[in-house]
């Protein structure tokens, strides 16, 4: 028998500096940390836990996200309105984060804004981002139709 689950409880992001990372999610999201210590911080986040802590080991040298590797790719947030995609566009503008816009789906059924910082501009050929940074970066949110589910 398959095993019954209620929704995810918690994700846990390994980052440089979870104080960094949660108030980011904190601002962006409009919610506070529930727990915290010097490795981690906790944020609730509706239904489950945002957990960012500091790497168990030594973390790489100038180790950056790459999307070919195998791990996290992002993380994504569902709302409930287009309003709350608008809104979220203006908090995000408001901490000079600019976006794409709300983006559709091939199908034109999910409505999401996707948030890509870029972090150090080191010339016109290249960037730097620090991990902890790209952390921050990879998430977004979706409004989508609730019967697709």
């Amino acid at each position: 028998m398959a095993l019954q689950i209620r929704g995810v409880h918690h994700i846990v992001l390994t980052v440089s500096d979870p104080n960094e990372s949660a108030e980011f999610y904190e601002k962006i999201l409009g919610v506070k940390a529930s727990r915290e210590n010097p490795q981690v911080r906790w944020i609730s986040c509706g239904s489950f836990l945002l957990c960012f802590q500091r790497p168990p080991k030594q973390a790489i040298p100038n180790d950056s996200f790459d999307e070919n590797r195998i791990g996290l790719d992002h993380v994504g947030f569902a709302v409930d309105s287009h309003q709350q995609l608008n809104d979220l566009l203006a908090v995000l503008g408001e901490l000079g984060i600019t976006t794409a816009g709300i983006e559709f789906d091939p199908a034109k059924v999910i409505m999401s804004v996707f948030v890509t910082l870029t972090i150090f501009k080191l010339n016109s050929m290249s960037e730097t981002i620090t991990i902890d940074k790209v952390w921050r970066c990879l998430f977004f949110f979706i409004l989508s139709v609730k019967s697709m589910y």
